[in-house]
């Protein structure tokens, strides 16, 4: 057996304990200690699932393995609340990312995405304040980013709008597709320019977004699906184009400071907790074409709304899903307005779900 040096020896056992001892500190080389994962392994094809993340954080990449068996999957929840982890890079074996995989990750600012990542649950990024950019690898065959923005690859949809971005924000006119909490806790966010040719808007897309103040929506709308814009707390005015048939419920839940709704002569249906705490809507016009309020056990459609002082029904009056559309107060401060010629009232004076009601004039109507 051929003997090393006593001198080369020790120079050789230095530089490998330095090399341990700057991968421990730079957070490499330990990414792979399966003590930092829990995981679960399928039965089928051995491949790995990660189902929850004990490491020190800081900037971290996903293993391709683990136990000598190909990682995946993270499951949902996976990281949720880790106060940690910085940046992720999500390795090139794992193929989906689950729902609310990183939610609450307070400290994560940069999400890097493999080529493999093709299903990415909604939301898997969700209430990371200090979230400034989501990269994908360009041979990524199912998203894109542009500008540290996640949009599907052919460019039709926005997935997620990173939280921490402040300022306006122009949509692609490619977009047809506001996916479900694209902007949801955009709290720097000021304003979005939505292009025509965006049929629709995800459930909750831009809930909580505080510094909001106006949008428009496009004409090319059809779909505004609920919680939409609930929270906005500093949303002033919406105009509802002609293409929406129905105010889905909580829409505009908690948006105290909207003063304004303009609703077109399409809209049918106005769902359980529309407009629920709009605090500082004073009137509002329900255009012939309502012929119904709430839906299923939510009613409450202006619960909450303590300034508003006249609702004018410019057609029958509407079906409802239960009684409860207004909060009852002893004197009503509402009063519902309606035409002289409409059915389905009760008598001028009479009451119509604990509000009285009266005959709308041409000018007040």
């Amino acid at each position: 057996m051929k003997r090393i040096p006593y001198a080369r020896l020790a120079t050789l056992t230095i530089t490998a304990f330095s090399m341990v001892l700057f991968l421990a500190l730079t957070g490499q080389g330990a990414q792979n200690d399966s003590s930092h994962y829990r995981f679960a392994v399928s039965d089928e094809d051995g491949s790995v699932t990660i189902t929850g993340y004990r490491g020190p954080g800081g900037a971290i990449t996903i293993p391709t393995t683990l136990d000598g068996r190909p990682v995946t999957t993270i499951a949902r929840r996976a990281f949720m609340g880790n106060r940690n982890i910085t940046s992720v890079t999500i390795s090139d074996t794992i193929t989906y990312i689950g729902r609310e995989a990183f939610r609450d990750c307070r400290e994560l600012t940069t999400v890097h995405l493999s080529s493999s990542v093709t299903r990415i649950a909604r939301p898997a990024f969700s209430r990371n304040p200090k979230l400034e950019n989501i990269h994908v690898a360009e041979d990524n065959p199912a998203f894109r980013s542009v500008d540290g923005v996640l949009f599907t690859k052919d460019m039709t949809a926005i997935r997620r709008y990173p939280h921490a971005r402040a300022g306006d924000y122009v949509i692609p006119d490619t977009v047809t597709v506001i996916m479900d909490e694209a902007f949801r806790f955009c709290r720097q966010l000021t304003g979005v320019t939505i292009p025509d040719g965006v049929t629709f808007i995800g459930k909750q897309a831009f809930r909580g977004c505080d510094r909001l103040t106006e949008i428009t929506l496009p004409k090319s709308l059809t779909t505004l699906t609920h919680r939409a814009f609930k929270d906005c707390i500093n949303l002033k005015s919406i105009v509802i184009p002609d293409g929406v048939t129905v105010i889905q419920r909580r829409t505009f839940r908690g948006c105290v400071n909207l003063e304004s709704v303009t609703l077109n002569d399409s809209v049918t249906t106005i769902q359980g907790h529309a407009f629920y705490g709009c605090q500082s809507l004073e009137s509002i016009t329900l255009p012939a074409s309502v012929t119904m309020l709430g839906c299923g056990r939510e009613s409450e459609v202006f619960a909450g709304c303590e300034s508003l002082s006249r609702v004018v029904f410019l057609g029958d009056a509407p079906s409802l899903s239960r009684p409860g559309i207004f909060t009852p107060k002893d004197p009503p401060r509402t009063t519902v307005y309606r035409m002289e010629s409409a059915n389905g009232w009760p008598e001028p004076g009479r009451k119509w779900e604990g509000v009285p009601t009266a005959i709308a004039t041409p000018e007040g109507s």
